[in-house]
């Protein structure tokens, strides 16, 4: 069996959608003649830590967890107080030095400590190649310090894309910094893979990629876990059955939440009072249906475990799915959009036919597709699937299948297998 070193900031116990990719790639890789070495943070300083998530990751999988070099000093520098005060100092400390360094980004002291313990692995294991995923784009330094001390090929992996100066993401001194260091790192890469067709395009275009190494791109998008469907159905039953579910599982953030759905049904409910309408919410956690007079018509759970979150899409009457504002929504195709289709149940996507997004359910069929461009006409549409009216293009199931994770799995493992050939050629 090969070996790939793999190098993800984002693992369990982080709960993060990035760490979905992760695991899910990794876990998967083992059934494709890959064996991965997971190389991840210890101590991460990130407030969303999940310790359940620690059982998604398989036993066959061995996971080096390397602190930040900023914990590793200040743990030395306060190890001869007390206790109490060393923890309280020691967090100071730490917080203090990882502010100094944000370049490429915060993660950055990770890299001294990752690198030598990537070298100490090679030394043990001889790996066949390095893989890399991001964001934090600091991660992918590590990768890059390795082919150039050990010559393995390093395959990089973009869930988002990282410099954006046409969208004003970042300040124009650090833009130009990160635009030249990527545009190192992508020169260097021997593959690069990234979730949508218009970041891998995106990714070619900003580069200047010639033809004759266009190759050496790839999409592979993310998927779902049909197993965890399996287990999410076993759980007892979560929503009221006598009413019409609809269920949005995700964020809530300024260009990204549900705002109009809640103006659609508030709507609705004041024209038809009569409605059985009852809307599910998972993800966010500032509460809003007071805000929208829907206190009788809406359970904000907050955030949840990962399988309830699947057994609520699972009972839903209706699964709603809007996209960020701007051109990066356009390009993106959110995490929660795989676990929909991989539901089964209905979806109605409030977002542009052309974007990503619109494209892949008109792949994958049972969505409703098309940006409302008024909360009347948004309403319209919930009152079709109300009383079933609704035309929705059955599921494809043969589409649905090539977005399992194992499928996603098959083709990092194909990219492997290309350059690992190559490389003995």
């Amino acid at each position: 069996m090969k070996k790939v070193l793999f190098i993800a900031y984002l693992f369990p116990p982080i709960a993060n959608s990035g760490t979905q990719r992760s695991v899910k790639f990794a876990n998967n890789l083992l059934q494709h003649n890959w064996q991965p070495y997971v190389l991840t943070v210890k101590n991460p300083p990130d407030p969303s830590i999940d310790p359940a998530l620690l059982n998604e990751v398989d036993k066959h999988v061995p996971v080096y967890r390397v602190p930040m070099q900023s914990e590793k000093m200040c743990s030395q520098l306060t190890s001869w107080l007390p206790k109490p005060l060393k923890n309280k100092i020691k967090s100071g400390l730490e917080w203090r030095l990882r502010s100094l360094q944000q370049t490429p980004d915060e993660y950055v002291g990770w890299v001294p400590t990752a690198l030598q313990a990537a070298i100490r692995l090679h030394k043990e294991q001889h790996f066949d190649l390095v893989y890399v995923t991001g964001m934090p784009w600091s991660s992918f330094l590590i990768a890059d310090k390795l082919k150039q001390k050990t010559g393995l090929p390093m395959v990089l992996d973009y869930r988002d894309l990282w410099n954006n100066t046409d969208l004003g993401w970042e300040s124009q001194t650090v833009n130009k910094h990160n635009t030249a260091l990527e545009n190192k790192l992508l020169d260097n890469a021997d593959a690069v893979i990234s979730t949508t067709d218009s970041f891998v395009d995106k990714l070619m275009l900003d580069q200047q990629v010639p033809a004759h190494k266009k190759d050496r791109f790839y999409c592979i998008t993310n998927g779902y876990e049909p197993d965890e469907f399996l287990a999410a159905k076993q759980l007892a039953p979560i929503l009221d059955s006598s009413t019409f579910n609809i269920v949005y599982t995700g964020v809530w953030k300024d260009g990204y939440n549900i705002s109009r759905l809640l103006e659609a049904i508030s709507y609705l409910l004041k024209q038809h009072p009569e409605l059985k309408i009852k809307l599910y919410t998972a993800g966010y956690q500032d509460k809003q249906a007071n805000r929208f007079d829907l206190e009788n018509n809406m359970v904000e759970f907050g955030r949840v475990a990962h399988k309830q979150a699947l057994k609520m899409m699972l009972e839903a009457d209706l699964l709603y799915l809007p996209i960020p504002e701007g051109k990066v929504g356009h390009m993106q195709l959110p995490g929660k959009l795989f676990e929909y289709v991989g539901s089964g149940s209905t979806i109605l996507a409030d977002l542009p036919s052309d974007s990503e997004a619109g494209k892949m359910l008109a792949k994958t069929g049972g969505a409703d597709i098309g940006q409302s461009t008024s909360i009347e006409g948004l309403a319209d549409r919930l009152m079709s699937h109300y009383h079933k009216t609704a035309n929705v293009q059955p599921a494809n199931a043969k589409a649905c299948r090539q977005l399992e994770r194992q499928a996603q799995a098959a083709q990092l493992a194909a990219v492997f297998n290309r350059l690992v050939s190559d490389r003995r050629q």
